[in-house]
């Protein structure tokens, strides 16, 4: 996901005002117009390697700013302190629900059920993509059969309630 601080890019050397929630199509503009003035919280190597094809995808330039992980790089974002990140929905849905944060588009090549309102990048020409997948971990030292067979208890139960919704 593509995100922007609901309240705008703060960076008054690029537009002399705050630039409140851009259609994507306007901030991939904004970027090509300001090229190295803009700048992206990275959180991780998928993100990245996400800025670096959205570049390469847009012919853009902007900084990309290191982050040890999704929290802080969305921290900064909502504050202004960095104009825009990639994040995956589950850290930034509650910023979302809250209006702190505005989805731009969605890095997929495919809709997502749950986030059907939020713009692919390749609807607007930019067929970058990034579905991870998400590992369910455990410490290596859980051998517990009566832990495992639990959780692979819970599991199959999330797996049956999510297949009879569709």
């Amino acid at each position: 996901f593509f995100f922007q601080a609901e309240d705008g890019i703060r960076d008054s050397s690029v537009t002399g005002v705050q630039t409140c929630a851009l259609p994507i199509s306007e901030f991939i503009a904004l970027l090509k117009a300001n090229p190295g003035k803009l700048n992206h919280a990275s959180n991780s190597a998928s993100t990245l390697l996400l800025s670096e094809l959205f570049k390469a995808e847009t012919k853009t330039e902007f900084v990309d700013v290191n982050y040890r992980g999704g929290s802080q790089s969305v921290t900064d974002t909502m504050n202004g302190v960095t104009d825009f990140c990639f994040i995956d929905l589950g850290t930034a849905a509650p910023f979302i629900q809250q209006g702190t944060l505005r989805p731009l588009a969605l890095a997929s090549l495919t809709k997502y059920e749950l986030a059907a309102n939020i713009p692919l990048l390749a609807d607007f020409g930019v067929p970058v993509s990034m579905d991870g997948g998400t590992a369910l971990v455990a410490p290596a030292n859980l051998r517990s059969e009566e832990h495992t067979s639990e959780l692979q208890s819970h599991l199959n139960l999330v797996c049956r309630l999510l297949l009879e919704k569709k």
